[in-house]
């Protein structure tokens, strides 16, 4: 018997619908999508499968033909695995397929053009915005139209006042007096009614002809009448006005002539007659001297008033005139920022894609070996438990000794697949990548999980007494912590892996953050779980470094760098490997210690007092045993100063000579952190 005589066992159809239906990922752009399908549902059916096919080999017991029943357990295993192989291969060409397009987009999307294309986008959806600040400039002529205004009635009040000064005042201004201020006026004239009252009152009752309540408003009335004409003789004889003039005072003098007839008729004194005249004439002439002044005191007050109109309505043109460009080129620019950002996102969207289907590619070739690896096993298994049923069933049954040795058995194969047919056929060009993912899988399960996994230990400080100096972003610092310390890019690696995050700070105890990677189980291990463990390990790298320089300190006076390394540096003495990263000036201020006291002597630190410091450094920190640092890489990212240089460069020096000479430490100071390229030290 032979294979092609198996009945429909080895014969199968196109994998079943459940195996390619869940789509966890799309890419849009420019309004179409690409999916790309993580093919979980296919490592679930080879668990499932692989738990079935036990039972049913155990079930396949045909004592008296053993060869017939291991042909069967054969095609039973070659079946199950080629169906799941097959599963493989068809998602395989699915992702080839969407990589395919993937690239073909990124090659075809220029980030320029796109930008632009999002630019006259979003100046076409916010054209009002932009509108509504252009309008602003609309009102520029209108003010302009009303500062020349504005400028004519200050030339004019201008020219008028000088007139004045040159041809009435001969070049000498008069100076305002308390009476030309209103309270001032209004009091002398107010003065002068209260004198008229008495005099005009004795005149009226001296009549007799009155009851005494009526003589009252009548005074009132006529000591009003008085007091009203005197002001306006003399503001009628400062203006010039002549005709007006000669009517008022007629009419005023008038008035005071009938009284004074009335008051004489009685019998009245020529005294009070020559009060009430002498009332009206003051008056009149204070009024007069009050007035003359006032023209030039207007004329100077207007002057001043539309000059500062002038200064404002100007400095609301020049506001308008230089805010409108700088409002619509910032407006502008933020359009065209986003636009790029926008470009951007889409394309690191694009990359992002082709990545995960990377990784879904690597996925499935260890899942494609592994079929074969499990399926190999389920088959040697149930050929050991047919030769064990079927000897005991010899013995029980008295049945002859069977020669396994001569039976046809067939060895174990990984059964074929779409993918050794196109490569058969000639195709392959979906093929290669995959098997070369296979063969890394294979050294990856060969080689990493027969070598003995590392320690790696690590430590990131930053200083948050260091005003001005700003930190790298997180996503910055990862991939440097994951070169530094030879975490591969692409597959696994079973290392164990520990970072603290720490800060410098004015104390010598402070809050850090622990990341920890657990060491790999090898040959025995799963392969897309430890994937997974090492993406979780770089997630909480950026998440710590985040939530570590959320919660910075303002305003410390001191900083205990020495405290800090003591706590970080030297508990990696006993990793295999270890590193620390430092963003920091290194300059200690502590109690014991304090660097910026040599400001204006840093050579002191060259050589006078380095082994006073060094001692105190070492009371600060114990267990800093000399040559204790000797698996410890240390690398110092430093902001340079010119005001600092001379005094870092004697830091830099004691630091060098203290860490690397008297603990063993391997130290390096870089002032940016794309100069670090190496890896920590073992």
């Amino acid at each position: 018997m032979n294979i092609q005589e198996i009945p429909d066992e080895n014969k199968y159809g196109p994998p079943p619908d459940l195996l390619f239906g869940e789509i966890v990922h799309k890419v849009s752009m420019t309004g179409d999508s690409e999916a790309i399908v993580r093919h979980d549902e296919l490592f679930r059916e080879l668990e499932s499968k692989v738990f079935s096919l036990a039972k049913n080999v155990r079930r396949d017991r045909n004592f008296e033909s053993p060869e017939l029943t291991l042909w069967q357990i054969y095609a039973k295993c070659v079946a199950s695995a080629a169906k799941i192989d097959a599963a493989i291969d068809w998602a395989v060409t699915e992702i080839m397929a969407s990589q395919g397009v993937l690239q073909k987009k990124i090659g075809e999307t220029d980030e320029a053009a796109l930008t632009e294309s999002y630019r006259a986008h979003f100046t076409r959806t916010r054209a009002a915005e932009r509108d509504a600040i252009a309008q602003k400039a609309v009102q520029v002529p209108i003010l302009k139209k009303e500062l020349a205004q504005i400028e004519e009635k200050e030339d004019t009040a201008r020219d008028a006042r000088m007139d004045l000064l040159t041809n009435v005042y001969k070049s000498n201004p008069p100076q305002p007096k308390f009476y030309h201020k209103k309270w001032g006026y209004k009091a002398v004239m107010a003065g002068i009614f209260i004198v008229e009252i008495p005099i005009n009152f004795i005149a009226i009752r001296m009549l007799g002809e009155m009851v005494d309540v009526a003589i009252v408003p009548v005074t009132l009335v006529l000591s009003g009448l008085v007091a009203l004409g005197s002001h306006h003789i003399g503001v009628s004889i400062a203006e010039k006005r002549w005709w007006r003039t000669a009517v008022i005072s007629t009419t005023t003098f008038a008035l005071c002539c009938v009284v004074i007839g009335l008051r004489m008729k009685a019998g009245g004194a020529l005294a009070l007659s020559m009060l009430n005249l002498i009332a009206v004439g003051f008056s009149s002439f204070f009024a007069y001297v009050r007035n003359f002044d006032m023209p030039y005191f207007r004329l100077e007050s207007t002057e001043t008033v539309e000059g500062i109109n002038a200064v404002q309505k100007r400095a609301e043109i020049e506001k308008l005139e230089k805010g409108v460009p700088e409002e619509l080129k910032a407006f502008d620019k933020e359009l065209q920022d986003e636009a790029g950002q926008r470009a951007k996102s889409d394309i690191r969207k694009l990359h992002g894609a082709v990545s995960a289907n990377g990784q879904e590619l690597q996925r499935l070739a260890g899942y494609k070996i592994r079929v074969c690896t499990e399926f190999k096993h389920i088959y040697e298994l149930g050929i050991a438990q047919c030769k064990g049923y079927a000897e005991t069933a010899r013995k029980l049954n008295n049945l002859p000794q069977i020669d396994w040795a001569t039976l046809s058995i067939p060895t174990w194969e990984c059964p074929n697949s779409d993918l050794d047919k196109n490569r058969k056929d000639g195709g392959g060009g979906n093929t290669n990548g995959l098997a070369m993912l296979a063969l890394l899988a294979f050294l990856f399960l060969g080689l990493v999980g027969c070598s003995k996994p590392k320690q790696i230990g690590g430590a990131i400080i930053f200083d948050e007494t260091e005003e001005g100096y700003t930190m790298p972003q997180s996503s910055e610092v990862a991939p440097v912590i994951s070169n530094m310390m030879g975490i591969p890019r692409k597959g696994v690696t079973n290392d164990h892996f520990e970072v603290t995050l720490d800060v410098i700070t004015d104390m010598s105890m402070s809050r850090n953050i622990k990341v920890v990677l657990n060491e790999g189980k090898g040959f025995w291990g799963n392969y897309v779980e430890r994937l997974r463990e090492m993406q979780d390990f770089h997630a909480g790298l950026i998440k710590g470094d985040t939530v570590l320089k959320d919660m910075p300190q303002k305003g410390l006076k001191q900083s205990y760098v020495q405290d800090c390394l003591c706590r970080t540096a030297v508990p990696l003495a006993g990793f295999d490997t270890s590193f620390v990263l430092v963003f920091s000036d290194m300059f200690e201020n502590s109690d014991s210690v304090n660097f910026y006291e040599y400001r204006n002597h840093p050579e002191r630190l060259y050589g006078v007092d380095f082994d006073l410091i060094a001692g105190k450094l070492d009371r600060m920190c114990p267990e800093m045993k000399d040559g204790s640092l000797r698996k410890v890489s240390i690398t110092v990212v430093f902001m340079p100063s010119k005001e600092n240089d001379p005094l870092f460069k004697a830091v830099k020096w004691f630091w060098v000579h203290y860490l690397v000479g008297k603990k063993g430490a391997s130290l390096r100071f870089v002032p940016q952190l794309g100069n670090i390229s190496v890896t920590a030290r073992s």
